[in-house]
């Protein structure tokens, strides 16, 4: 009965070491496919991916858009931040959003351009709900969605692409405030 028991504790044992060993492959190795066509499919249907839809965005004068939450200067500077290319926003300053936005809100406004995921990012950012536990605990910012820059800059737990901007493709450059989006 004694072996018995040892055995199973060994067994349990060595399951979660597999297990343990299997999660830490897992942050290591990169998203999964998932997770990335998750990111894509944020970016499809985004309703802003370019300059000019962002000036016919702001020329609708949404009463109920995530913008509105901004003060007015705070959500200038924000909209004067954004950068974009091809594939959709490369760019934008997270400093008024921390500053004046609870993490769901700030999720919100990324989520026009298709990059909520970097929500869970901004650290800094006001926790006053569930839900904005929910998504700062979240796990959608993570170094390996960009080897080479997490490489070349210590990660803090943040997005790879934390305080930097994207000056040309698939090129960030160090910029305080900003974030580097995976679209560069």
């Amino acid at each position: 009965m004694k072996k018995e028991a040892f055995l199973i504790c060994v067994l349990l044992g060595l399951s979660t070491l597999a297990a343990a060993q299997n999660h830490e492959a897992a942050h290591t190795a990169g998203p999964d496919q998932r997770t990335l066509d998750q990111i894509e499919l944020q970016r499809q249907l985004a309703p802003i991916k370019s300059a000019q839809d962002l000036t016919e965005y702001l020329n609708r004068k949404l009463p109920d858009s995530p913008l509105n939450k901004l003060s007015p200067a705070a959500r200038k500077r924000f909209i004067e931040s954004l950068r974009f290319n091809e594939k959709g926003l490369t760019t934008f300053q997270y400093t008024d959003l921390e500053s004046e936005l609870s993490v769901s809100e700030i999720y919100q406004v990324l989520s026009l351009f298709g990059v909520q995921h970097y929500a869970a990012g901004i650290r800094g950012a006001r926790i006053s709900s569930p839900t904005d536990r929910l998504i700062s605990n979240a796990n959608f910012c993570a170094p390996y969605l960009a080897p080479a820059l997490s490489q070349a800059t210590p990660a803090r737990g943040l997005c790879d692409h934390d305080n930097y901007q994207c000056i040309g493709r698939a090129t960030c450059e160090s910029s305080g405030g900003r974030i580097c989006t995976s679209n560069c």
